[in-house]
């Protein structure tokens, strides 16, 4: 549309605002239901017209009200970060603290049975004394036992509510 001023009054349609409306209205056919028609009014209109004062109030009650919910649901969603990570934190904490004292008392206990083996043969039957297969089979049996034994007191510590644990303190 050229040579169209931003301060034009109220005019008649030409050639090719008939055109659309033709095409909207053979659009309206084709679609099941009419397709309301709206007139855009500019910010400007919408402050001095009455009607339009309180939809612009309106308006801009309802973005206020969805700015403020947006502001809640990100701050749930950085509470809930939070405390994802401060329990992940402590799950950690307490499997790394376990699993290295199981990991010093496995090296400790096949550095002491490997040494024992000697006087321990003749109690063996069917098993050679440096079987390699059985060391590290009670190695497994033991890291996975303290895997369990350490991760369900965990679990349960992940579950108290971080503020509350600090109060009891």
């Amino acid at each position: 549309m050229d040579g169209v001023d931003p301060g034009d009054e109220l005019r008649e349609p030409d050639d090719e605002e008939r055109l659309v409306a033709e095409d909207m209205e053979a659009l309206e056919r084709s679609v099941r239901g009419p397709i309301p028609r709206v007139k855009p009014l500019t910010t400007a209109e919408l402050a001095v017209s009455p009607p339009g004062k309180e939809r612009y109030r309106v308006g801009l009650g309802r973005a206020l009200l969805e700015l403020v919910r947006a502001r809640e649901l990100v701050l749930t969603f950085v509470e809930r970060d939070l405390r994802l990570r401060y329990r992940q934190a402590v799950l950690g904490a307490v499997l790394k603290g376990a699993m290295s004292m199981a990991g010093a008392g496995i090296a400790l206990g096949a550095a002491t049975a490997f040494a024992v083996t000697r006087v321990m043969k003749e109690l063996l039957f069917g098993v050679s004394a440096t079987d390699p297969v059985t060391f590290a089979a009670v190695a497994v049996l033991l890291a996975t036992v303290t895997l369990l034994a350490s991760y369900i007191p965990a679990r349960r510590a992940t579950k108290v509510d971080p503020i509350v644990a600090l109060r009891c303190e």
